[in-house]
């Protein structure tokens, strides 16, 4: 028996920033290598004993998404006004390349927060602008349930 291995989807990729609209990154705006998500963090933390270990589940786990938007538009302008004005973004929801109902979840990024813009070098060559983006992604909600 065959098992539907899915398919994943470039254009379902997308960055939204509630609270700066403006900046909301649809694909037709990052550079092939869209999105990705890297969780910094354990979920767990395990400390030594003498016969084993202890097991302290964290709330949230430090996450830092990073994508690559072209330089050649104007959000690119409008993400470097933002890097300087105000570079906490609170939320941030992150769509990924495959359909959420069957697949790998809408990831939302609390506290988040614009670490650095890198625009490469300006050589003719690179036309995208790489945007690393850190926060929180919480776990472990059973630990409220006390």
């Amino acid at each position: 028996m065959a098992v539907n291995q899915g398919t994943l989807n470039l254009i379902r990729c997308s960055i939204i920033i509630p609270s700066y609209t403006n900046l909301s990154i649809t694909p037709e705006y990052m550079s092939h290598e869209m999105a990705g998500i890297t969780f910094d963090g354990p979920a767990v933390e395990q400390y030594d004993t003498g016969t084993g270990l202890v097991n302290s589940p964290q709330p949230y786990v430090k996450t830092t998404l990073s994508l690559t938007i072209l330089k050649t538009q104007s959000l690119s302008a409008a993400w470097f006004a933002q890097f300087q004005k105000q570079c906490i973004l609170g939320t941030v929801v992150v769509h990924p390349d495959v359909d959420t109902a069957s697949g790998w979840p809408t990831i939302k990024i609390h506290t988040a927060a614009l670490m650095h813009p890198q625009p490469g070098r300006f050589n003719g060559k690179e036309p995208g602008v790489v945007l690393t983006i850190s926060g929180k992604v919480n776990a472990n909600s059973d630990l409220f349930n006390i």
